[in-house]
């Protein structure tokens, strides 16, 4: 997700906080794991651009460290309809 942030010292909103949460496994989850970045610099500031790579990165080590592991579970095919 991206937000604007409300800063008093600049008296308006003037900055982003970039968040990314989700969870591991899919189908039998164990971890949860939130990433927020607050002022994230450069003309990127989204969520999914920002956190997302640092949510990856962590929940890939923790899964490894708690010796969770893959379940292999395929995503359902969910229809598309426009």
């Amino acid at each position: 997700g991206t937000a604007n942030r409300y800063v008093a010292s600049c008296g308006g909103y003037c900055g982003y906080t970039a968040s990314f949460i989700g969870y591991a496994p899919a189908d039998n989850p164990q971890l949860v794991i939130g990433v927020f970045v607050e002022g994230p610099q450069g003309a990127d500031h989204f969520g999914g651009t920002v956190s997302a790579p640092v949510f990856q990165k962590v929940m890939s080590f923790a899964l490894q460290e708690q010796g969770v592991a893959p379940t292999g579970a395929k995503s359902p095919d969910l229809p598309i309809t426009w």
